[in-house]
């Protein structure tokens, strides 16, 4: 039985019981899906620097072309944006300031 259903069986089973310590329980369950969490935005970012090749460039060096590009606003937060050479200002799809871009993917 893996770790999970383990810790989901003891919560079903604290549920119950009342008498059963649950501090220690529901932190080992917030620890768990906490390392879950993590594991699952670091494969999510493996996967789009593979679709989208590595190189992020600072949103200070803003593209030439007013052309669509992958926007990121922090270390997990994407969105589609493009730069205006004319009025020196990113546009974004939802008005967040972004902090790097890189070319969409070609089709």
């Amino acid at each position: 039985m893996s770790m999970i259903s383990e810790q989901v069986k003891e919560l079903r089973i604290a549920a119950v019981y009342k008498e059963h310590s649950l501090k220690k329980l529901l932190e080992k369950a917030a620890d768990t899906i906490e390392a879950l969490s993590a594991k699952l935005q670091a494969a999510n970012m493996e996967g789009i620097e593979s679709s989208y090749g590595t190189g992020w460039i600072s949103a200070n060096r803003p593209p030439k072309s007013n052309k669509d590009v992958l926007v990121r606003y922090n270390s997990v937060k994407m969105g589609i944006g493009w730069y205006c050479e004319r009025s020196k200002r990113w546009w974004t799809c939802d008005g967040c300031v972004p902090v790097e871009w890189r070319p969409l993917p070609e089709d």
